[in-house]
């Protein structure tokens, strides 16, 4: 176990509960909903179910995931963790200079950081499919909500690749839109426009 750094003080004690390796992005994959197990592990290439269960014991110990039998889950508390997430994320999006280059990538990413980028005042519910995948995209007043899930009846459904997704989310590049399929109402379009400022 780490030692922990035995200091009065809220970013010593943040660290010691999710400082270590895979703890902030355990938090990431599991703010899409609930995962299971082997979803977390297929997930983090290069994470060992034995780190894994180590971390999982402590965020559940710490009161920040609950288990299910059949997933894990963040708790109300664990949830708070969510801006942490996200401005760490924009952070590290500034030394994002080269490509994805033999790095791990997954259409969940950048969904999440659509999070950061939506301007609110919109009410859309649009379904987001990438290969097998899908999400469910819920704009609100003041958020967007972002879950591993089909929606029973979305405004809208987005279909396409990865890239594709990537760029017109994240760097709203309308570019991307001839790599996209949109089917549903043209009102729910508009208000995914204006959400993101596409136009």
């Amino acid at each position: 176990m780490p030692r922990p750094y035995r200091q009065f003080c809220g970013l010593a004690r943040a660290l010691d509960v999710i400082g270590e390796r895979w703890t902030l992005l355990l938090v990431r994959e599991l703010l899409l909903g609930p995962r299971r197990f082997t979803d977390l592990l297929e997930g983090n290439a290069g994470l060992t179910p034995a780190v894994l269960q180590t971390r999982l014991e402590k965020l559940v110990g710490e009161g920040l995931v609950t288990k299910s039998e059949r997933a894990y889950e963040l708790t109300e508390e664990g949830l708070t963790l969510e801006p942490v997430v996200m401005s760490i994320g924009r952070w590290g999006e500034r030394h994002l200079a080269r490509g994805p280059e033999g790095d791990a990538v997954n259409p969940a990413w950048p969904l999440l950081a659509a999070k950061r980028r939506y301007l609110g005042g919109e009410a859309f519910r649009v379904e987001v499919r990438v290969d097998e995948r899908v999400f469910q995209l819920v704009g609100t007043e003041h958020t967007l909500v972002v879950r591993e899930e089909r929606h029973a009846s979305p405004d809208g459904v987005l279909s396409g690749s990865l890239p594709a997704l990537a760029r017109l989310l994240v760097h709203r590049d309308l570019g991307a839109l001839e790599a996209l399929e949109w089917s549903g109402s043209e009102g729910a379009w508009q208000s995914v426009c204006r959400g993101f400022a596409l136009r």
